[in-house]
């Protein structure tokens, strides 16, 4: 089954060890969790008591007439290319009824952000495409960040400089922009930054091809840029309104980036740039009939 690009959504999980997390995988839970609603919602649809409604550009339903309700959709990037991830509507009721029953655990857990759900703020998820608005509110602070100033941690650069020291050019990122359906923007937003005599174009492909690129942001890397994860956040709310709101996403990513620093685990998420193999691939969606096969084999026994 070939996944559709435009319905794509880049998921992630706060590495926190707890039963929730033992018992599903972040690509069998994530439509559940994600699904407009919650698990609660997607309880109340599968019985019948809301239709079919309200879906966003990520989750879709469709109807499952094996198991006689409407099924749960969503298509992430992964290493092995895009992944359409299907969960009948039977399975995904056991799924949301089992969100519900370890909901209350999870809601005094230090993973867990508040972000107005009684549980599951460990879990974050950046709709895709990618908002052209979202890299330029990215890219302004970064130019505030390199601007720097006594209101600016100095270490705020640290991402930026790993780029530059490491030769992180972006490419990667950019192929998959010209292929069409992961950014809105034709091209990266790019700007000047760096001392006087010393600047350097940067672009927002370049930033994520090292926070988006691979399937876990390790925790030595959170420590190494600990100080533009807080100040990130700080300085887009600072700037004018319309920065901080394009530049929200990026700040609830980078706000669990933060927290799995500060309680010393990794974050776990789908990753943007597919592995060699997919990239090689004349069309890395081929792999998406065996990896959804894989997917569907790991609800047996959940």
């Amino acid at each position: 089954m070939k996944a559709d690009v435009e319905a794509v959504a880049l998921d992630w999980h706060v590495g926190y060890d707890c039963s929730f997390k033992r018992r599903f995988t972040l690509a069998q839970v994530a439509p559940v969790l994600h699904a407009p609603g919650g698990p609660a919602a997607v309880q109340e649809r599968q019985r019948g008591v809301e239709a079919d409604e309200g879906q966003g550009p990520e989750e879709s339903t469709t109807h499952d007439a094996s198991e006689g309700g409407p099924a749960l959709t969503r298509t992430n990037p992964t290493e092995v290319g895009l992944v359409e991830t299907v969960i009948p509507g039977g399975e995904a009721t056991r799924r949301a009824e089992a969100a519900l029953r370890f909901r209350r655990t999870c809601r005094d857990c230090p993973a867990n952000g508040d972000r107005g759900r009684a549980g599951f703020g460990c879990y974050g998820t950046l709709s895709m495409p990618i908002a052209e608005a979202s890299e330029r509110a990215l890219i302004e602070v970064i130019v505030r960040i390199m601007e720097g100033g006594d209101d600016v941690d100095a270490g705020a650069t640290a991402p930026i400089r790993h780029i530059w020291d490491n030769g992180v050019s972006g490419e990667r990122v950019g192929a998959l922009r010209r292929r069409g359906g992961w950014f809105e923007g034709a091209g990266p937003a790019v700007a000047r930054v760096g001392p006087f005599l010393e600047k350097r174009d940067f672009s927002s492909d370049q930033l994520f091809e090292v926070f988006l690129g691979a399937g876990k942001f390790p925790l030595e890397y959170t420590v190494l840029f600990r100080a533009f994860l807080s100040e990130f956040p700080r300085l887009a709310r600072s700037m004018d309104a319309q920065v901080a709101g394009d530049a929200a996403p990026l700040i609830r990513f980078f706000g669990d980036l933060l927290r799995a620093h500060d309680l010393g685990v990794d974050v776990h998420l789908t990753q943007l740039i597919p592995g060699p193999a997919a990239q090689d691939a004349e069309d890395p969606s081929d792999a998406d009939e065996t990896a959804q096969a894989m997917e569907l084999g790991l609800m047996e026994g959940t």
